[in-house]
């Protein structure tokens, strides 16, 4: 397991539909998570309201390859992608 700590900006590619394992691991960061289908970020989000711990997070749609630029530099990248190499744009999103 990763250490993350408590101040970290994270970006998590591929959000966990039941803000699971991947958004508990990353319990004591600021988390911009995102993934490309509308009804996974939304049923996260839904979860994540739903939880007795609110956290800094939020949730956006639209193609991972790009990294989600839009919040860059992030402490730590976070992906579940099943993509077969990682995309050349993902280390530069890192501080």
């Amino acid at each position: 397991m990763v250490e993350v700590k408590a101040h970290a900006h994270v970006l998590a590619l591929d959000t966990d539909p039941d803000f699971g394992y991947s958004d508990a691991m990353l319990e004591a960061a600021t988390v911009v998570s995102a993934d490309e289908y509308s009804a996974v970020t939304q049923r996260a989000h839904r979860a994540q309201q739903g939880s007795y711990r609110p956290r800094q997070i939020s949730f956006h749609t639209g193609p991972l390859k790009a990294g989600w630029p839009d919040h860059v530099p992030y402490d730590l990248v976070v992906s579940l992608c099943p993509f077969g190499r990682l995309p050349n744009t993902w280390p530069g999103r890192a501080a």
